[in-house]
């Protein structure tokens, strides 16, 4: 088990890297970043620092399909919880970038246009676009709170030890991988805090290896 977590650990490392071998990524895929993205980040983590940095990562449905439990988890759908984090990023609470899955690249266009449109409601609010040469690893490193609605980066924000907030439920909810929410008055009392939850990065990294040896186990 020993050496099924140290290979887990440098899969982890890897998978934000340009590593061109098949078995790479910490979930056995080839490295989600490309040459062209690495170290890129939107240009709100570099403007109004005053304030603190949230990045929401939009779940691809595709993630969603394998959370059955997702619809009832949290009070409301995706869209609506992404546009009332913009409401408050608007009223100057604090500054939020919404990163769209790549996967959703092939979405309906009117649903992608539905997310880009908050991008134009505050100079406080940033989209990325599914195609946006974006390094999303150095965008969680970079944010303050990662909110995730169950997709797999807040898993990987966790294990860098990055404060990770998930709406509902999620693969790795009983490992005690980040803080789940099941209501917007209580993601609010956390994102209003000013500090950063307290974590125990090298607990939080055992329970990430974990959670994936027990995937690869099954």
């Amino acid at each position: 088990m020993q050496i099924n977590a140290n290979r887990q650990e440098n899969g982890f490392s890897s998978r934000a890297q340009l590593i061109d071998d098949k078995d790479s990524g910490s979930f056995s895929n080839r490295p989600p970043l490309s040459a062209e993205a690495k170290n890129n980040v939107p240009s709100l983590v570099h403007c109004h620092t005053d304030r603190n940095l949230i990045t929401y990562f939009v779940t691809s449905d595709i993630e969603l399909v394998g959370i059955p439990e997702i619809e009832s988890a949290f009070e409301t759908d995706q869209f609506t919880l992404v546009s009332w984090l913009a409401e408050r990023a608007k009223e100057g609470r604090f500054r939020l970038i919404v990163r769209l899955h790549p996967n959703m690249e092939k979405n309906p266009s009117h649903e992608l246009r539905k997310y880009y449109s908050l991008s134009h409601s505050s100079h406080l609010v940033e989209v990325v676009m599914p195609s946006d040469k974006i390094d999303s690893y150095k965008l969680a490193r970079s944010s303050d709170h990662v909110v995730t609605f169950g997709s797999t980066i807040g898993l990987e924000a966790a294990f860098m030890g990055i404060s990770c907030i998930v709406c509902g439920v999620s693969h790795y909810s009983a490992f005690r991988v980040g803080t789940n929410v099941s209501n917007l008055k209580d993601l609010n009392a956390i994102l209003s805090q000013r500090v950063k939850i307290d974590t125990d990065k090298s607990s939080l990294q055992s329970r990430c290896l974990d959670m994936i040896v027990a995937l690869r186990t099954l």
